[in-house]
């Protein structure tokens, strides 16, 4: 299973959340979560983009791997395999809210293929036919997340000064 979170690691954005808590609570949850669900959907919808069809020749990280796909008829699905939407339908991201911190996102994918198509064993083959590598994506995610939550820290203190 792969488990990641995407979540303001930032010491000095944690501070001043604290600090922003104490003087506009509601001004500083409403903003932050509003950013956290867009990050969650906008991060969701990337995850469940498929590429073109498969480039040929399928280029292999090693001979061995390639000989195990033809010995099992496609790791048992047939040769040519057809996709079947189960790994990028098996991402799961959830909303990690705990008092007094900045919400993370947690997310998952169960799918034992995971790796070698978009995990840190990918294919070359599939990266050429366009796959994206998850690990980017997510930290990708993780600084647009840092980013907006400053943005919504900034706003936040601005409206503390108008109460």
């Amino acid at each position: 299973m792969f488990r990641a979170s995407v979540e303001v690691q930032d010491p000095d954005l944690l501070t001043a959340y604290t600090q922003v808590l104490e003087g506009a609570p509601e001004v500083a949850n409403s903003l932050i979560n509003a950013t956290v669900n867009r990050e969650r959907d906008g991060l969701l919808a990337q995850l469940h983009e498929e590429p073109g069809p498969v480039v040929y020749p399928f280029t292999w990280k090693s001979d061995k791997q390639r000989r195990a796909f033809f010995a099992t008829n496609g790791f048992g699905r047939g040769i040519p395999t057809k996709r079947t939407h189960i790994l990028v339908n098996a991402w799961r991201l959830v909303v990690v809210y705990e008092p007094n911190r900045i919400t993370s996102i947690m997310i998952e994918n169960n799918d034992p293929k995971r790796r070698f198509v978009t995990g840190q064993d990918q294919q070359p083959g599939h990266a050429i036919t366009g796959w994206y590598q998850d690990d980017s994506l997510i930290a990708d995610a993780q600084k647009r997340l840092t980013d907006a939550v400053e943005t919504d820290l900034i706003k936040s203190f601005f409206a503390i000064e108008e109460v």
